[in-house]
């Protein structure tokens, strides 16, 4: 594994006082979607996509790091009861394996973009269901972007966009 001479994205929010612009979040996602894109086809799953996971470095490219748990889903070992919490799909907390994959991680990504845009942890899943007023965004993040995180973080699996509907969503905002 190489080392990354550079910062995590938990670190960032820690050291700032404002959260990443939403210009600086999009170019952020579309590595980190190329990435997942390229775990996914080979059926890895991250499985804890967190600020704290993903790097940056000096050329402002991204990285994600932590594959704990990704190496127990290569193996086949799924069996595991680590998640971060506020950040974790219920599929995830509730242990169902068989409902595992690329949304799981689609889930976390939108929790992760929601903290990058907010410096707040993403609404606990209880509330994103039952309360139109979860999400707490300021007013310079663009609508669309809004609602991508919300779609991101939507309590179904099944109701979760895919990295092509993600990316089709940025290249709209980036216009």
């Amino acid at each position: 594994m190489d080392f990354i001479r550079g910062y995590s994205l938990a670190e960032w929010l820690k050291q700032e006082s404002n959260p990443l612009t939403e210009w600086q979040v999009r170019r952020v996602l579309q590595q980190v979607l190329q990435a997942l894109r390229d775990m996914h086809a080979l059926y890895i799953y991250h499985l804890d996509i967190k600020p704290g996971n993903i790097m940056l470095d000096k050329l402002d490219s991204v990285y994600i790091v932590d594959f704990g748990t990704a190496q127990q889903a290569v193996k086949g070992r799924l069996h595991t009861s680590y998640y971060t919490p506020r950040f974790a799909p219920v599929e995830q907390l509730n242990q169902d394996l068989e409902h595992y994959g690329p949304w799981t991680d689609i889930y976390a990504l939108g929790c992760t973009t929601y903290a990058l845009l907010t410096q707040r942890m993403p609404p606990s899943r209880g509330n994103i269901g039952m309360n139109n007023n979860a999400f707490l965004f300021q007013q310079y993040i663009s609508h669309p972007m809004q609602e991508l995180v919300k779609w991101m973080m939507q309590p179904s699996y099944k109701a979760r966009p895919t990295i092509d509907d993600i990316e089709n969503v940025l290249q709209q905002i980036d216009g």
